[in-house]
């Protein structure tokens, strides 16, 4: 007979099922496990780290997607920019540059993530995409403006109308609300002007 599994292991499995198979400190905390129970299962092998205070099990398949949410949970912080442009399905060409946004003074550095930085990262500028945090489509529109070719940002611009993911009024008001010295503020009154 199979031994049967630790209740607090297997919720823990179900939260990491749902962030691309990760999980943070706080979250085995959460459903009772110990830290004594991860840090035998670091040194066994049994879990790996993928960022600062995330991990998943050995056997799970590393993906662009949970490197992702790991770094927005690591952060804290939401995917944005060209990786928010990946999860919004915008026309950019295919990218695996990983690309978040943190408030004001929390970034942190690391080497195969873009972090960004903001004063407004309000609630109503972040939603969910595959189980990842990501910038509103019309906020990740702003993002792309300050790291986007002038044909690449027009085409995403075109895209975001397009599908009705945001208004040229709803972006007019971003634009107002982020502010006129904003990265990018220029090109993407250009794009929505054309």
């Amino acid at each position: 007979m199979p031994p049967t599994p630790v209740p607090n292991l297997a919720s823990l499995a179900l939260t990491a099922g749902r962030q691309h198979g990760v999980f943070t400190v706080g979250q085995a905390r959460a459903v009772g496990v110990t830290k004594a129970a991860l840090d035998r299962r670091i040194r066994t092998g049994e879990l790996v780290a993928v960022d600062y205070g995330v991990y998943r099990s050995v056997l799970t398949p590393v993906t662009w997607h949970q490197r992702l949410v790991a770094a927005c949970l690591a952060g804290p912080a939401v995917a944005s920019h060209r990786s928010g442009g990946v999860l919004w399905r915008y026309p950019l060409t295919l990218l695996t540059v990983l690309e978040v946004t943190a408030l004001r003074h929390r970034r942190r550095h690391t080497g195969d993530v873009i972090w960004h930085e903001s004063y407004l990262l309000d609630d109503d500028d972040v939603t969910e995409i595959d189980g990842i945090p990501v910038t509103h489509a019309g906020r990740t529109v702003a993002d792309l403006a300050s790291v986007l070719d002038a044909g690449s940002l027009q085409r995403v611009v075109d895209d975001a109308l397009r599908r009705r993911l945001a208004t040229v009024a709803s972006l007019e008001q971003l634009l107002a609300r982020l502010g006129p010295k904003r990265i990018g503020t220029a090109a993407l009154r250009s794009a929505l002007a054309a």
